[in-house]
């Protein structure tokens, strides 16, 4: 039996958002020597890509791990006042977690 990869099942928006998110803390690692950016970047990025595909019906995890990058990166935008990077990756998580809210609040979870 051979197992094929379904790209239909895949959740492409969390994908390419954690991919995203990765990429932008290898990129802060680069230019800065950031390690908290490198390793924030890829472990947001990385869990929140794996935990939307994980539970596609209701993505729980996908949706703290979100919210937690949309509250850590706007109170890091609200010191620094660049847009650029935290900015635009705090409305972007925003974003994500509103996607995410809906998917729940769809499949019948409700607090």
């Amino acid at each position: 039996m051979v197992n094929r990869f379904d790209w239909d099942a895949i959740d492409k928006p969390a994908t390419g958002f954690g991919i995203a998110v990765a990429l932008a803390g290898v990129a802060g690692y680069v230019r800065k020597r950031s390690t908290p950016s490198l390793v924030a970047g890829v472990g947001f990025g990385t869990g929140i890509a794996v935990a939307a595909n994980m539970q596609p019906e209701k993505p729980v995890i996908a949706t703290v791990l979100s919210a937690l990058l949309t509250v850590s990166m706007l109170s890091r935008y609200l010191r620094s006042k660049k847009f650029i990077p935290s900015g635009l990756v705090a409305v972007a998580a925003a974003g994500m977690t509103g996607k995410f809210i809906v998917q729940l609040y769809d499949a019948g979870f409700r607090l």
